[in-house]
C-alpha cells in the first residue's frame, strides 16, 4: 500500500514540473500512449499599431502595386548600377507581394465582417429611433402637463434641454451635440 501512494505521488510531482516529461513505461501495460497529444501552439499576433505608429506610417498612393511592379522590373534590367544596403530586387518583390496579399485577405475579412455587422446596426438604429420617438412623446407631454404641474420642468430637465439641443444628433461640423454619444448618434458608439 505504501508503494502505490509512493508511486502515484511520484507521478503527480512529475507532471506538475514538467509538462513535456515523457511518461514512465511500465512493463505490465501493453499498448499504452507513448506521450500525450501535442497540441498546436497558438498563433501570436503582432501587437496593434498605436495611433501615434500609424500617423508615422508611409501612406501609399493610388496603384502602388503597379508602379512597384515597373520599378521591381526596371531594377530588375539595372540591377548592375542600383544597390541598397538589405534590400535586393527579389526581397523587395516579396514584401510587394505580401502587402498585395495582406491587402486581400483585409478586404475577404472586412466583407464578412460587414455582412454580419450590418443586421445588428440596422437593428441598433431602429431600436434607438423607437426610443427617440419615446422621448420626444414624452417630452410632449411633460411639456404639456407642467401647465398644471410646473415640478415637471425641474424633473424633466434633462429630457427638455437634451431635445431643445437637436435630440443629441451630431451637428454639421460632426460634433456630438448630446453629450454621451448614445443614443441618436450617427457614429455608433454605445451609450455611455
Amino acid at each position: 500500500m505504501a508503494k502505490s501512494k509512493k508511486k502515484s505521488a511520484s507521478k503527480t510531482s512529475a507532471r506538475k514540473t514538467s509538462s513535456k516529461a515523457a511518461p514512465k513505461s511500465s512493463g505490465s501495460k501493453k499498448g499504452a500512449k507513448a506521450s500525450a497529444p501535442k497540441h498546436r501552439a497558438a498563433r501570436v499576433l503582432p501587437a496593434g499599431l498605436t495611433n501615434d505608429d500609424k500617423q508615422r506610417l508611409l501612406k501609399p498612393g493610388q496603384n502602388y502595386d503597379s508602379v512597384a511592379a515597373d520599378s521591381a522590373a526596371a531594377w530588375k534590367a539595372n540591377s548592375r548600377y542600383l544597390r541598397i544596403d538589405g534590400l535586393s530586387v527579389g526581397k523587395f518583390q516579396s514584401t510587394v507581394k505580401k502587402a498585395l496579399r495582406a491587402w486581400d485577405k483585409e478586404r475577404v475579412f472586412r466583407a464578412k465582417m460587414d455582412s454580419k455587422l450590418q443586421p445588428l446596426m440596422d437593428a441598433r438604429m431602429r431600436l434607438e429611433n423607437d426610443v427617440m420617438r419615446n422621448l420626444l412623446d414624452l417630452n410632449a407631454e411633460v411639456k404639456t402637463a407642467a401647465r398644471r404641474r410646473p415640478e415637471l420642468l425641474d424633473a424633466f430637465a434633462s429630457l427638455a434641454d437634451f431635445c431643445s439641443r437637436g435630440g443629441g444628433r451630431p451637428s454639421s461640423d460632426g460634433g456630438d451635440q448630446g453629450g454621451g454619444g448614445g443614443i441618436g448618434s450617427s457614429g455608433g458608439t454605445p451609450p455611455s
